[in-house]
């Protein structure tokens, strides 16, 4: 009888897509990946990374593959050096796989002309301010969320994630003007309150912060207190003035995480997914079990911080 319920149960998981091994009584926690950034000029290097479980994937050795170019494992991290012939608009993909699991995770990368390492803090796209109704269907829809004015260590915390936000932007930027199809882009916002800042710094950003905006968001979502900091992604728009009620929504909970966590945080979920892709609930599933896993690497000296990025239904 105890052997049949443990097949019933194993069955189920599988169906509610929580990517257990049936043959094992261990889940199998599938690997994350990223690159420090989604866009690289020919001749350029980009830091490659993965994020395993270690009680799954304690001894096994990750095997990056690359369809162009050369890569040099340095540590933990591996340096991916792209070639100086390839054309503007070229996309690759880097693909890791760990272990003998066959579990794999990939990054998609955009070779463009412009050195965006180099340049201004000046984003070439920027979504501060939400329009009244959406114009485009986005393949996802995130939303950084600051319920109230933050004070103290919540300020401290608002202003890395903002500051994380603005510096991956203009990455953010120019995979947008090379994807033709906005179904595939996962459409980052802040809400703000015209008019724009001339110089869009963390602190004058935060001054033009719509916070009604957010909280109206907030409510949308339910169960989030105003006073706290979230990342917020939804398959369907949450902002204008009738959105459709939300399902399946992926919450980070960002208010009680130091504010050096936060910065890495931020621009590892920006990196894993700003690349190009079909956005569907499966695939935000994974996304939220692969940002667990990362979480749980970057963040080991905070217990449970992993336990602050959930996917579920909206007023839950």
């Amino acid at each position: 009888m105890a052997t049949v319920m443990r097949h019933l149960v194993c069955l189920f998981a599988c169906v509610i897509g929580l990517l257990l091994d049936c043959n094992s009584a261990q889940a199998q926690v599938p690997p994350a990946c990223s690159s420090d950034r989604p866009v690289v000029v020919p001749g350029g290097t980009l830091r490659l990374r993965v994020f395993r479980d270690k009680a799954a994937h304690a001894v096994a050795v990750p095997r990056w593959s690359v369809p162009a170019g050369e890569l040099v494992a340095r540590g933990v991290d591996t340096f991916w050096k792209i070639p100086e012939t390839l054309g503007d608009g070229t996309r690759l993909e880097a693909t890791v796989s760990v272990g003998d699991s066959g579990q794999s995770c990939s990054v998609s990368v955009i070779v463009t002309k412009e050195d965006l390492t180099r340049g201004p803090l000046a984003p070439s796209w920027f979504p501060l301010i939400l329009e009244s109704a959406p114009t485009e269907t986005y393949g996802l829809f995130t939303y950084i969320l600051i319920g109230s004015v933050p004070t103290d260590l919540l300020r401290e915390r608002a202003l890395s994630l903002l500051e994380a936000y603005i510096g991956f932007s203009p990455f953010l930027g120019e995979v947008r003007r090379y994807v033709q199809n906005p179904a595939e882009i996962n459409a980052t916002a802040v809400p703000a309150r015209p008019p724009l800042p001339e110089r869009i710094t963390p602190e004058s950003v935060l001054e033009r912060y719509d916070f009604a905006a957010a909280q109206a968001i907030m409510r949308r979502v339910g169960k989030l207190d105003t006073r706290g900091i979230y990342i917020v992604s939804s398959l369907q728009p949450l902002h204008g003035p009738n959105p459709s009620p939300p399902d399946m929504v992926a919450i980070q909970n960002l208010t009680s995480i130091p504010a050096d966590v936060v910065a890495v945080w931020v621009r590892e979920f920006l990196s894993q997914t700003s690349s190009e892709r079909r956005w569907d609930l499966p695939y935000v599933r994974r996304m939220v079990l692969g940002l667990r896993t990362t979480i749980s690497v970057i963040a080991e000296s905070l217990p449970g911080a992993s336990d602050r990025i959930q996917f579920k239904r909206a007023g839950e």
